[in-house]
């Protein structure tokens, strides 16, 4: 009903503000867990004089309490018999978000102790399954929030307009019924925080989600395997490169999350240091890219990869939601396409098959957004041309002796193909005309060599970007030393070889 819109992240906003509700159901179950919500939500609004009064059920709403209000409320909480209830429905709450949390005055200034780890797992237990505004679970979560509204006094439906069956939500779910009452639960949910938003603001979310990395801090999925006891220095450094180059990107990752970043810029910023990682260990592990002929296809994709990093940090709040909503919008697209090769196919099984590679699709971008909020863009994610990001992220230098290079190998320009695939052949009489040919060889270390230059660049301009000290190994000097390990090593067996084959002809002498 308004011409201006703007997104609102149920994640990020308004499930901090209603989670209290979440601990209750989770604690007492849903129908004591709900009167219980319920009975909070009416008798704060009873003993709060002051106007406009704000939509309790959001927790951000109880910093607004005086001291006076918080001693009446608790004093009704205890003649109705609920206090106690509700100080063990949200104990586990109060100790893993004890800081300046909005509902603590319940305690009635008793001491809080830390949390247990029976308190995190009931934590974990909470939020899980209503992290998904659509699961069941947070439905009825959002549900108590209209409870809340209606025991207030504050919600009303006109007389022709019957309000939806709010218990169809948890006897019928999935009938059309509970998903219409489900529909209007989540609408009318957002459209409360919506108006009560800028008056509680979001300082409470913000400590809510810095808390959580604190208490469960989140374990990068990267395994780490032990270095290598082989004798072949060759067959350990493609073992160990791995493992060097994982190192780093675990180490890095645990030192971001120490920073206080947004879910989209520790997103972003570790995705694209991996992505960089794993590019470098496919060229360390397989020798035969190790040549100007296949090795910059993997070279331009990593130096591509650090313009794009290095350019997203010089605004990396904005350049990374930015980065993410262009991923999604290419995914819409695609997905787009796809749907109308899916509807020419005739075999059943293969039209089974794509359409489930068709919902994963979906599936993976409305985790993260609605899907009719996605924009498709045609054009560059970030509205630049490279060599622009490049010069703006002050690495000019790596667009115009790297970048551009290896994008002849990668666009497969004349001169890529007309110095490695196309050969003049030795015969004057046909003019030395130009040849196909399929090369196979490997053995170029600055192939290599440069692949752990770019992780290593990669890893220091987000060290620089928030003054982190690494002590993983850098990737390059540690690669030039393991290949000069190689070299001698290859030099000496030459070298025992070559000592073998004289002794056999001076032997036969």
């Amino acid at each position: 009903m308004s011409d201006k819109f703007q997104r609102i992240d149920f994640v990020e906003f308004i499930l901090p503000e209603i989670v209290w509700i979440g601990f209750l159901l989770e604690f007492h179950g849903d129908q004591d867990g709900i009167r219980l919500a319920t009975r909070l939500i009416e008798i704060t609004d009873q003993e709060v004089f002051a106007r406009p009064k704000p939509v309790f059920s959001l927790i951000s709403a109880h910093r607004l309490l005086s001291s006076e209000d918080k001693e009446r409320i608790c004093k009704q909480l205890y003649q109705d018999d609920v206090l106690s209830k509700l100080r063990a429905g949200l104990g586990a709450f109060i100790r893993c978000y004890s800081d300046e949390n909005p509902l603590a005055y319940l305690w009635c200034d008793e001491p809080i102790e830390a949390p247990s780890s029976n308190d995190l797992e009931l934590a974990r237990a909470t939020l899980s399954p209503r992290l998904n505004r659509w699961s069941q679970k947070g439905t009825v979560m959002q549900a108590v929030v209209l409870y809340g509204e209606a025991v207030t006094g504050r919600l009303h439906y006109p007389s022709d307009l019957p309000p939806p069956n709010l218990e169809s939500i948890f006897d019928e779910f999935a009938s059309p019924e509970g998903q219409r009452a489900s529909g209007h639960v989540r609408t009318m949910t957002t459209m409360l925080y919506s108006s009560n938003r800028e008056r509680l603001g979001t300082t409470w979310a913000e400590y809510f989600w810095k808390r959580g990395l604190q208490i469960d801090p989140p374990q990068p999925h990267i395994e780490i395997e032990n270095w290598s006891d082989k004798e072949d220095p060759l067959q350990r450094f493609r073992h160990d490169f791995s493992t060097m180059a994982s190192m780093l990107v675990k180490e890095l990752s645990e030192k971001l999350l120490a920073i206080p970043l947004s879910e989209e810029e520790h997103t972003v910023i570790n995705g694209l240091i991996a992505r960089q990682a794993t590019v470098a260990i496919a060229v360390a592990e397989n020798i035969n890219v190790w040549n100007w002929d296949i090795g910059p296809l993997y070279l331009r994709a990593m130096t591509d990869c650090y313009i794009t990093l290095a350019w997203i940090l010089r605004s990396v709040r904005e350049r990374s939601q930015r980065y993410i909503l262009h991923g999604l919008s290419q995914e819409k697209l695609w997905m787009a396409h796809y749907e109308k090769i899916i509807e020419k196919i005739e075999d059943p099984e293969e039209k089974q098959s794509c359409q489930q590679t068709l919902e994963a699709s979906k599936a993976w971008v409305e985790s993260q957004s609605f899907l009719f909020f996605v924009t498709v863009n045609l054009g560059s994610w970030s509205g630049k041309p490279t060599r622009q990001m490049a010069e703006e992220a002050d690495c000019l230098d790596l667009y115009n002796f790297a970048y551009q290079p290896y994008s002849f190998c990668a666009h497969n320009t004349w001169n890529q193909v007309g110095k490695f695939n196309a050969i003049a052949s030795k015969s004057p009489l046909n003019k030395n005309m130009r040849l196909p040919r399929i090369s196979s060889y490997g053995g170029e270390p600055s192939i290599v060599t440069n692949a752990a230059k770019y992780l290593e660049k990669a890893a220091r301009v987000v060290m620089e970007a928030f003054s982190l000290q690494l002590n993983s190994p850098p990737p390059h000097s540690w690669t030039c030393e393991r290949l000069e390990e190689i070299s001698r090593w290859a030099e000496q067996a030459h070298s025992t070889k070559t000592n073998s084959a004289t002794c056999k002809e001076n032997s036969k002498l």
